[in-house]
């Protein structure tokens, strides 16, 4: 992430009139690392939910639940249930994952990877920004290394 907050400084340097670079070229190499980044954020995001539904499937959130054992669900519904309580006690995990995949979506569609309207730009921006806001407004969304 800091690769690409060093090329988004030398892009604002240039708007600015403070340097004269190749703009296109710039900015190309920004959205990579941009794009890099978020691949590695959604990796470590993915392996924390994989380490969590695996506590889950070996009976070591049991104590998380609130002391409840945790029995393999017979229904569709009753597992979708369970996985929904056990996410809700990682929301943490799931809010970051959430506003990474609205991110990824941004540098993949200015380099041309995914074509997707500026409606749905503007509406995937405003999601992510309200999913970064949230741990600042309540620090139980605020993912610990």
């Amino acid at each position: 992430m800091g690769l690409y907050l060093l090329t988004d400084h030398i892009i604002w340097l240039e708007r600015a009139g403070l340097l004269k670079i190749d703009k296109t070229k710039w900015s190309k190499l920004s959205y990579r690392l941009w794009l890099y980044a978020l691949v590695m954020n959604l990796s470590r995001d993915f392996y924390e939910l994989k380490q969590i539904l695996h506590q889950l499937n070996f009976g070591t959130l049991n104590q998380e639940l609130q002391g409840k054992t945790v029995h393999p669900p017979n229904t569709i519904s009753s597992k979708l249930n369970l996985y929904y309580r056990v996410l809700a006690l990682h929301k943490d995990v799931v809010l970051d994952t959430i506003k990474n995949g609205c991110d990824i979506c941004l540098p993949l569609s200015q380099l041309g990877y995914l074509s997707i309207s500026p409606r749905t730009v503007g509406l995937l921006g405003v999601i992510s920004s309200i999913a970064g806001i949230m741990p600042l407004i309540d620090s139980s969304y605020k993912l610990s290394p």
